[in-house]
């Protein structure tokens, strides 16, 4: 990572889900605008950047931490993540690959799901970006609980309080609100 970090100081982590095409370096901005658009060397891009929430704590003592990234109709940055939708998938790419500066780190795919983040009048029936902490186990338990509702299929993948999540984010262009969500855990 240290010639990384001389290109851009934002680099937090490495992203990588084996055979799938998602194998990238991961940066945390000072908000969630910045990497939308902008590349790893902070060039003006529609393609933008895979990013850390910038809610999240860059030294990753979140239980939870919360990756975006764009749907790019060539496949490229989180397109491939839609392929979760089916189970087969799933079975054929059960772990991701997440490595901090201080850490490497294998998760296990715990459930995929899409969901709808447009406001209402109540607000977002599950805004899962805004789970970021997860440092209470009454919030961890509502998380997972809200997560297994919405997932598409059973993985048999459980987590406990005090287990490190992931959570990787993209739009679905099922309908403009809509996000596909997978969320994994921390196995080594």
């Amino acid at each position: 990572f240290e010639g990384l970090r001389k290109i851009n100081e934002d680099l937090v982590a490495w992203i990588q889900i084996p055979g799938i095409g998602v194998d990238y370096p991961v940066v945390q901005g000072e908000d969630n605008e910045y990497y939308l658009y902008h590349t790893f060397q902070k060039e003006n891009n529609k393609a933008g950047s895979i990013f850390l929430d910038y809610r999240n704590h860059d030294d990753f003592t979140d239980r939870r931490v919360i990756l975006y990234g764009h749907n790019m109709k060539d496949g490229s940055m989180f397109a491939a993540l839609l392929n979760y939708a089916d189970d087969t998938f799933w079975e054929e790419h059960p772990t991701i690959r997440f490595d901090t500066l201080e850490e490497t780190g294998t998760y296990q795919v715990l459930a995929a799901f899409y969901i709808d983040v447009s406001l209402s009048e109540d607000g977002v029936a599950f805004p899962f970006y805004e789970y970021t902490g997860l440092r209470d186990e009454a919030i961890f338990q509502e998380y997972l609980a809200q997560v297994g509702d919405r997932a598409l299929y059973s993985t048999g993948v459980t987590a406990e309080f005090g287990e490190q999540l992931l959570t990787l984010s993209t739009c679905s262009y099922n309908t403009s609100d809509e996000r596909f969500v997978v969320v994994a855990k921390q196995v080594v």
